[in-house]
């Protein structure tokens, strides 16, 4: 076997192994209560708010 073909050999079982492990741990903190995430939140009430800071346009001072 080539040292090549080892590390991709070696790099699949991790990769592998970590796939596994998140699956898991995803398994067992779902089979708790899972109905309470599928309970829908709605809508809430008002425009959302108006934000263009966020967008990187400033009208301060030290912006102009």
């Amino acid at each position: 076997m080539s040292p090549r073909t080892r590390v991709a050999l070696v790099v699949a079982v991790l990769a592998a192994a970590a796939a596994g492990t998140t699956l898991g741990v995803t398994v067992l903190i779902w089979g708790g209560d899972s109905h309470a995430a599928r309970q829908p939140v709605g809508l809430r009430a008002g425009a959302p708010p108006f934000l263009l800071d966020e967008l990187g346009v400033r009208i301060d001072p030290e912006a102009r």
